[in-house]
Order: C-alpha cells, then structure tokens, then sequence
C-alpha cells in the first residue's frame, strides 16, 4: 500500500501492476492470454521448471536464463522505526534507479554469511526456479542439455502454496521517535510502522488495511470516550 501510495504521488504518469502467480505455476496459467505456441513448457523430474523456444535467428547463438526468485533482502532489513518509506522514496523519485533508496554503509556491511544463507537457501530448496532457453538450438539438444545439468540437482522438496502464501510479520523494533507540534492545537499524532513485505499484492495489500483499520478503530475508539475523535489509519 505504501508503494503503490508513493508511486502516485511522485510519478503521475507512471502507474504498472506487476500481477504474481502461485509459486509452482507458470505466469500463462493463470492469465486470460494464451502463451507462445512455439515455446514448450515442461518439468524435469526432480520439480525444476524449464521453457525451451526454438529460433534460429541470429544463427549460432543461444540465450539461457536461470532465474531464482529470492525477493529483496534490503526490503527485509526495513523493519525500523522510520518504517521503508526512507528507503522506498528515494528510488521511486528516481525512477527505480537501485542506486538509490538501499540501506547506509554501515546496515549493509554488517550482513552475515548465515544471514545471507538464510535469505538465499530456502528459495533453492523450494522456492519458484525457471530455466528459460532461446536461440539456435534444438528441442532434443537442449533438454539433454539441461537433464544432465541443472536436472541431474538433487530433488527439490515440494512447494506447499499454504505455507508460501503466509505473511510473515517482522519483528518491530521498540525505538521511538517524537515531533514536536504546535500545543495549542490540543492533538497528539501516533505512527506506528510495521512492515510486511510479503505482501506485494496490491489488492492484498487493500483487504489487510481495511481489515486492520476496522479492528483499530473498534479497538481504539471504545477504550474511551476522549478517543471518539480518533482517526486510525492503516497503510
């Protein structure tokens, strides 16, 4: 919700929806538009997904792509009391340059081998992997190709889609940060950011706002009489 706000605000003219299939199927089958009938998507046996589309032009040349999807490690280390508006910003404004809007030095440089592990091992281990191949080659060569290499990999452990589907909470951290305002307007302004950058829908996004909204309100505003006035608003 904070990105898709964000994108509004500082690039009017420049609006996508990135839309995200379940973790074992392939973007055509859950789409309107029927894919490319020259290209063969197939499964090896130990769960690795590949897509092989014959073209001979240029001649002689082959484009191979492996691609992991490992999401964003920055994006992780966002569970701060700014909240990753301080991070987001600077690289929407920039037109999503990544050389903006990541992490200072001293966030960056203090990343561990384990936490790197972490962030990288479950994605192979059963995480969604595409091998997608191009150019001057044949159905026969490229899947012998790709059996004895990338297939010959121990067998991956299944996806379970209810457990890649759960929204994983971060852990809040307990600083706080205070500005001052003007007494004589007699209002106090409470933020309170706690990330979930599991959620990249922005329908998803929509239905936990409005659903943590309602229960904030209900909770908030019947505490007390004085708290009537509130307004709580989740993003």
């Amino acid at each position: 919700m904070i990105r898709h706000c964000i994108a509004l605000v500082v690039c009017v003219l420049s609006l996508s929806q990135v839309f995200r299939g379940l973790p074992t199927s392939w973007p055509h089958e859950r789409s309107d538009i029927s894919p490319d009938p020259e290209i063969t998507w197939a499964t090896l046996p130990n769960g690795l997904r590949y897509a092989l589309r014959p073209n001979a032009e240029p001649p002689g040349r082959i484009s191979l792509r492996f691609l992991v999807h490992l999401g964003s490690l920055y994006e992780q280390l966002n569970s701060n009391t700014g909240g990753p508006i301080f991070s987001l910003a600077p690289r929407v404004m920039t037109g999503g340059d990544t050389r903006f809007g990541v992490p200072n030095y001293s966030i960056l440089y203090s990343r561990t081998l384990e936490e790197l592990r972490e962030w990288v091992e479950p994605a192979f281990r059963h995480g969604p992997i595409e091998v997608s191949i191009v150019g001057d080659a044949d159905f026969q060569t490229a899947t012998e190709a790709i059996s004895n290499t990338i297939g010959a990999l121990p067998t991956r452990e299944d996806c379970d889609h209810r457990e890649a589907d759960l929204v994983a909470i971060p852990r809040a951290e307990k600083n706080t940060s205070v500005s001052s305002i003007d007494a004589k307007l007699g209002q106090v302004g409470v933020a309170y950011y706690w990330p979930m950058h599991e959620i990249e829908d922005m329908r998803k996004e929509r239905r936990f706002s409005l659903f943590f909204g309602g229960r904030a309100s209900s909770k908030i505003v019947s505490a007390s009489e004085c708290a009537r006035s509130l307004a709580p608003l989740i993003l």
